[in-house]
């Protein structure tokens, strides 16, 4: 088990994420049969914040673009949490989607 896979493993540990806790150990199966369902449903706040709190991946901010990776110089680096509260959940799924996003 990676840190990463260890580090939500944590975040599931309590008894409201159950649900969520369930679909975690079922996501290759969940991911095969493409349950919309599921892939699409928004994840409490809450949940996210914990889980990305204890995250080691960083994003990188360049003014007014969000990547993935780390492109020049003048990147920022900033935590998975960070960017979540600066510009949402939404825009971070994006940035691991595409590798960037414009946020300015």
């Amino acid at each position: 088990m990676g840190e990463e896979s260890a580090a939500l493993e944590t975040s599931l540990i309590k008894p409201e994420w159950d649900l969520y806790y369930e679909w975690y150990l079922n996501d290759s199966e969940i991911v095969n049969a493409q349950d919309r369902e599921k892939l699409d449903a928004i994840i409490p706040d809450e949940l996210s914040r914990d889980a990305l709190g204890r995250s080691t991946k960083m994003l990188f901010l360049d003014g007014k673009i969000l990547r993935s990776r780390k492109f020049g110089k003048h990147d920022i680096q900033i935590s998975l949490l960070t960017a979540f509260e600066r510009f949402g959940g939404e825009i971070v799924e994006d940035v691991f989607e595409k590798g960037s996003f414009e946020v300015g």
